[in-house]
């Protein structure tokens, strides 16, 4: 079961065809993933935070019952922009 040329010359292909830098190190490429396995977090946390503050406001500053909708759209917004956020520093590395 030795390595051979040729399974390693078509994985550095692929790389080179995807256009995208691999993780300089193994630590760097846990990050990643981790980073990247946070995104689904990411999208149910930040909208029902969004929701929870316009609960908030709607049952102790009696504001209007449409503002939980327009603080959850906001949160959903928010976490959409962290997502973007770290995909890009991601395709920094």
């Amino acid at each position: 079961m030795a390595d051979t040329e040729e399974g390693k010359d078509s994985g550095e292909d692929r790389e080179k065809e995807s256009g995208r830098k691999p993780p300089k190190t193994y630590l760097g490429k846990k990050i990643q993933n981790a980073a990247m396995m946070s995104t689904a977090n990411i999208i149910i946390a930040y909208p029902l935070v969004g929701f929870g503050v316009g609960w908030l406001l709607v049952r102790y500053l009696h504001f209007p019952d449409w503002v939980m909708v327009v603080t959850m759209i906001l949160g959903l917004v928010q976490g959409i922009r962290e997502i973007l956020n770290i995909s890009r520093r991601m395709g920094d590395n």
